[in-house]
């Protein structure tokens, strides 16, 4: 269960393999919810027979009234929500197809999303302002993670069949752990195109990852005195990958590191290769060439996101 704003999003190991167990597994949040609601709503009215103080019984029916608002809320045919799960599986038994199903519930959400904006503005305009605000907000959230659902998918779809090895950056130049900063921007950096860089001991093993966003936070006055391990990201922070792994599989592990995560590809004990932001937005326009006219719906702007955190 991943929890976020609104509740939580029931998740397995992997995709749902049919429309079936993605419908149980999308119920199974707002169920709870709802179940929780009949059962502090029973508790109350059990309470208040049995002359319980008066809080225990209002605590009862707060806790009823939010369960289920909460399973109610979250039952809205959009994605991310479990109603647009539902919406999902419901798509995906009628036409067949998960992929289409996954951007039919994700577009769902952005229209969810856009009627509590609405509804949101119109409240402040006629008094309501903290509410106002508040529901605009939870449109504008919805909105924001129902795109990222849709890139996600559409991503995914792009990327079938697709390996590690087909986007990374093979054999990069390694980064000395132990020389300063100074001498590595003017030895290393000046002239190259790399934006990241492993970091390796002095017995030649990797302990990290330094990438130039790095660089730039150390102040010119420090760049002699302090050594590139000293700002490098620890190896244990840093996603690995094998070069015959589907490169979905990476890109959902670097996913909750943001967009500037940098994975490493391992072959044994050798880094053979490194993925940046900008090997899949490169990797994006080379599948743009090759699928004029393509199925999937990651947008320009998408690409340029990839590429403007590399």
């Amino acid at each position: 269960m991943t929890l976020w704003l609104f509740g939580g999003v029931t998740a397995l190991g992997g995709e749902a393999k049919t429309p079936k167990a993605a419908f149980r597994i999308a119920f199974a949040g707002p169920a709870t919810s709802l179940a929780l609601s009949a059962t502090f709503g029973a508790l109350a009215i059990t309470l208040a027979g049995v002359r319980t103080p008066a809080i225990v019984i209002s605590v009862a029916w707060w806790l009823a009234t939010v369960n289920l608002l909460l399973g109610l809320f979250n039952l809205l045919p959009g994605a991310p929500l479990d109603g647009g799960r539902l919406v999902r599986a419901y798509l995906w038994r009628r036409h067949g197809d998960s992929v289409r199903a996954g951007i039919g519930a994700a577009r769902a959400g952005r229209v969810v999303a856009l009627v509590l904006i609405a509804l949101g503005l119109a409240e402040f305009v006629a008094g309501g302002l903290v509410g106002g605000v508040w529901l605009a907000f939870i449109g504008w959230f919805i909105f924001a993670a129902a795109r990222e659902e849709e890139t996600r998918i559409s991503t995914q779809q792009l990327f079938a069949g697709v390996r590690v090895a087909d986007a990374m950056t093979a054999q990069p130049h390694t980064a000395p752990g132990w020389i300063n900063v100074e001498d590595f921007i003017q030895r290393y950096v000046l002239g190259e195109r790399h934006s990241a860089y492993p970091v390796a001991d002095r017995d030649g093993s990797i302990t990290g990852l330094v990438a130039l966003r790095q660089l730039r936070d150390v102040a010119p006055s420090r760049r002699s005195t302090t050594s590139v391990g000293d700002i490098a990201l620890p190896l244990h922070s840093v996603p690995t990958a094998r070069p015959q792994e589907p490169l979905t599989a990476l890109l959902e592990r670097m996913a909750p590191l943001g967009p500037r995560s940098r994975a490493l590809v391992t072959e044994g004990s050798a880094v053979v290769g490194i993925v940046t932001p900008s090997d899949v937005a490169r990797l994006i326009d080379v599948y743009r060439l090759a699928q004029p006219e393509p199925t999937f719906t990651t947008s320009p702007q998408d690409a340029d996101r990839f590429s403007d955190a590399g």
